[in-house]
């Protein structure tokens, strides 16, 4: 996938150098979730599949050129929608779970980062103006080489209210993501954290650190629904 323009999420002005992008990684993961590099060649339905294993991985380091809408949780538990500011260099990791045929066992696991998470994008539903939050993403954060989701998957993101999908964060750990993915057989995550150089040089408040697991309930008049894989080959 390209880091071509993606209209009405954010731009990119362009990626770091490889070296840097080696630096902000995964640091280490417990329980079901194992970290994979070099990023796997292909994530769409059906194509990595695993009933033991939920993988993750680190796709590119960008600075946005246009502002990005993320979900995130504040210290003292705030939930809502969160703006990162154009100018701010993010890395994205993929936390992807794909059960094998209609096997999809309930795991859960946890992802630290070498750097403090900043927001997470944890749906695909059609919201206004954003369009498809993971679709919108791929072009932009997507890694080189990788074959992503075909667009358009609902059962893309995680499905809190029909099964057990859930993340979980503590502010005292900010660079930690726990989850737990089962019952729909598909589910990703796309984890943004800061990148491991200086700080961006663009005045602004504060980030909010990560999205809780009930922010994705219901944005803009969209209930997450239930898609079994099998609807999506």
């Amino acid at each position: 996938m390209g880091r071509a323009a993606v209209a009405g999420v954010a731009t990119v002005v362009g990626a770091l150098s490889t070296a840097a992008l080696a630096n902000a990684s995964v640091a280490s993961t417990t329980g079901a979730a194992h970290a994979v590099t070099p990023p796997p060649a292909n994530v769409a339905v059906g194509s990595y599949e695993s009933i033991t294993d939920i993988r993750v991985f680190t796709e590119a380091q960008v600075t946005l050129a246009a502002a990005l809408t993320v979900w995130s949780i504040s210290s003292s538990g705030t939930t809502s929608q969160s703006i990162i500011a154009v100018g701010h260099c993010v890395q994205s990791h993929l936390v992807h779970y794909d059960g094998v045929g209609s096997a999809s066992p309930t795991l859960v696991g946890t992802a630290t980062f070498t750097e403090n998470i900043v927001g997470v994008i944890p749906t695909n539903l059609p919201l206004p103006i954003i369009g498809r939050p993971l679709d919108q993403t791929d072009a932009l954060f997507g890694a080189a080489g990788t074959t992503y989701p075909t667009p358009g998957n609902n059962a893309r993101g995680i499905e809190p209210l029909v099964s057990v999908d859930a993340l979980s964060f503590a502010p005292a750990s900010p660079k930690t993501l726990g989850f737990t993915f089962g019952g729909d057989g598909f589910d990703e995550v796309r984890v943004l954290t800061q990148c491991d150089g200086p700080p961006s040089d663009v005045p602004e408040a504060p980030l909010p650190v990560l999205m809780p697991l009930g922010a994705v309930v219901a944005i803009g008049g969209f209930g997450l629904l239930r898609r079994r894989r099998n609807a999506v080959r």
